[in-house]
């Protein structure tokens, strides 16, 4: 069974949306934002984020999310800790 948990993020490039989806150390999964996306919403009526310079990271079993200051345009190896 398929269950969206965040909605919203930009189209176009491939390199400017969001990717590089990275499990970390923390049970946080973190997305690379390559930079067209202005925001996003979460699949729950209520919070949204813009997501223009910034990465963000997410749970999957509680859908709650949060941008992050570090930024990637590509998937690439994320310094966790």
């Amino acid at each position: 069974m398929r269950k969206t948990i965040l909605t919203g993020f930009g189209e176009g490039n491939q390199q400017h949306r969001i990717n590089g989806f990275e499990l970390g150390l923390d049970n946080w999964v973190y997305v690379a934002n390559g930079g067209a996306a202005a925001g996003f919403a979460r699949r729950l009526p209520g919070k949204t984020a813009d997501l223009r310079g910034h990465d963000l990271r997410f749970r999957p079993d509680t859908g709650e999310f949060e941008t992050v200051a570090a930024r990637r345009s590509l998937a690439g190896a994320r310094r966790l800790g």
